[in-house]
């Protein structure tokens, strides 16, 4: 069976790019020495400027609404974890209230037990660091030789620490009654205000769960981290990456306008995570010239049981994965 070709969906919107850094490059999502995270965050908080000039000074209820703050409560894993403690705060505009907070903590155990899964993982593809954000692997059997299998067992690897903070979010959609778009706001505004950092973890990635526990994160980490929230609140997401823009994005299957890509039947509205601000479909013109974007499936590897890995503190008694020849050796460009 041919796997579906992607086909770019033009938009009369401009705005805010994203890109995920396909093909094993992480190289700190951006290209030619331009810092696309500034470029971004600034169009995003002259877009917000612009707005707030139509706002008028004196009027109280937007002051009370502005001044308003939403506490989601805290999540912690396991349960019984009181420290270490992340605040998250941010705004996720056009929600009214537009201000949220939350508190993420993670055990060292379970923080060091999630590391030591990404560098196994690593240890067992053959990853070596060539430098400059070039790496060589050795995809699994049933692996693509893009990153698609990385991402998957990232995602899996992470996906039971990350279930306390996916209540948050799932008990404020059923107390507000938040519509799938709203959700997806909530959702994609609190990973957006992460702090930008390229991590020096094997494939240039952090795990989804040590990006809420650290507050930190890249282009691709923080897509990946969007991408599991969201499909553990019943979206459907894959990860878009360009080469030429060593940038990556998220794809989320929703309604809205702007840029997308359709890959399997369905429309992904490009979504950029390292801006503020930026909107679900916004791209960056500059971001689409040239536009060789190519969506990213998420997938595991032949083998590879995700029920084995939920929890990270649980010691394990068998293989990660079946003895399956390997792939031929992938490169970065």
């Amino acid at each position: 069976m041919k796997t579906p070709r992607p086909r770019r969906i033009g938009s009369r919107v401009a705005a805010f790019a994203i890109a995920l850094g396909l093909v094993f490059g992480a190289g700190g999502c951006g290209i030619g020495g331009i810092d696309w995270v500034k470029v971004l965050e600034s169009i995003a908080e002259n877009h917000k400027s612009k707005k707030k000039k139509h706002r008028s000074s004196d009027d109280d209820d937007d002051d009370e609404k502005k001044s308003s703050l939403v506490d989601l409560g805290t999540a912690s894993f396991p349960s019984a974890t009181r420290s270490p403690r992340r605040l998250h705060d941010w705004e996720a505009r056009p929600l009214d209230p537009d201000e949220y907070a939350l508190t993420y903590a993670l055990s060292s155990d379970a923080s060091k037990s999630v590391e030591q899964e990404h560098l196994d993982f690593a240890r067992d593809v053959r990853f070596v660091d060539l430098g400059k954000g070039r790496f060589r692997w050795v995809p699994p059997a049933g692996c693509p030789k893009d990153m698609g299998c990385v991402f998957g067992v990232l995602s899996a690897e992470s996906k039971k620490p990350l279930l306390p903070l996916v209540a948050l979010f799932e008990k404020r959609k059923k107390d507000e009654k938040l519509n799938a778009l709203e959700l997806a706001e909530l959702v994609v505004s609190f990973a957006q205000n992460i702090d930008y950092e390229v991590p020096k973890d094997p494939f240039g990635i952090l795990a989804p769960a040590l990006i809420v526990a650290e507050k930190r994160g890249d282009c691709d980490s923080k897509s990946l981290l969007a991408h599991v929230i969201l499909q553990e609140l019943g979206y459907d997401t894959l990860m878009l990456s360009s080469s030429a823009h060593a940038h990556s994005m998220l794809g989320i299957a929703l309604p809205v306008p702007g840029h997308k890509m359709r890959f399997g039947g369905h429309e992904y509205a490009f979504t950029e995570m390292t801006a503020k601000g930026s909107p679900i479909g916004h791209v960056n013109r500059d971001l689409l010239e040239p536009d060789d974007w190519q969506a990213v499936p998420i997938v595991l590897p032949s083998g590879f049981d995700a029920s084995a890995h939920e929890d990270p503190l649980e010691k394990k008694g068998t293989p990660r994965r079946d003895a399956s020849p390997p792939h031929e050796e992938a490169d970065t460009p």
